[in-house]
């Protein structure tokens, strides 16, 4: 994937214009300058792989479930005992989460 990547990031496909539709209506106009369009899947890895050179643990393909959820965060991710004191959760759009604890809430306004 990420030769996937590095081909993307040196032929991107340029944009000048934008627009808008809803329904039967629609709005265009051109950009101010030029902008590159990338693939979500390309641009995911891109992140993804930027991360884990900064020191992140990606894990994917894992099921998480809250153990605790007072003081630092504490996870079973698939009979494992993980703790951290920060989270980022990357689901898709497609997953339901059943219940946020209030205290990842707050963490994520700080």
């Amino acid at each position: 994937m990420s030769q996937e990547v590095g081909s993307a990031w040196r032929h991107p496909n340029p944009i000048g214009a934008l627009r808008l539709v809803h329904g039967t209506a629609s709005v265009a106009c051109r950009l101010p300058f030029a902008g590159v369009g990338l693939s979500r899947r390309v641009l995911d890895e891109a992140l993804l792989g930027r991360a884990a050179q900064l020191g992140a643990e990606i894990r994917r393909g894992q099921v998480a479930n809250l153990t605790q959820d007072r003081g630092p965060i504490v996870l079973d991710v698939d009979g494992a005992e993980v703790r951290t004191d920060t989270l980022f959760l990357a689901t898709g759009k497609h997953v339901r989460i059943e219940k946020t604890p209030a205290h990842l809430m707050r963490h994520a306004a700080d």
